[in-house]
């Protein structure tokens, strides 16, 4: 059976109006923490929202992020804003 895109984007929606979730809010905090990096906070919304809507396999990883750069463009700011948006500020600071 071929679920469209749409579909699958409607249900993750939903179920993210439940618990409290807007993917405009996740992507404002991390704009507001790594300024002029838009596609790498896309990237990071985009893994978080899929993770806390539950549309991830189990099975698998979450994400595989591979953060590259010269030294002052935000790799670890952004590291430690999706630690602290998905795990709730859990780890070494």
């Amino acid at each position: 059976m071929f679920i469209l895109k749409e579909a699958i984007m409607a249900a993750m929606d939903r179920k993210l109006k439940v618990i409290g979730f807007a993917e405009h809010e996740v992507l404002a905090e991390f704009m507001k923490k790594i300024i002029g990096q838009d596609a790498a906070c896309n990237a990071a919304t985009k893994l978080v929202m899929t993770f806390k809507a539950g549309m991830n396999d189990p099975l698998k990883p979450l994400g595989v992020l591979l953060f590259c750069g010269p030294i002052g463009v935000g790799k670890t700011a952004l590291a430690r804003a999706i630690t602290d948006r998905h795990f709730d500020g859990v780890g070494p600071s």
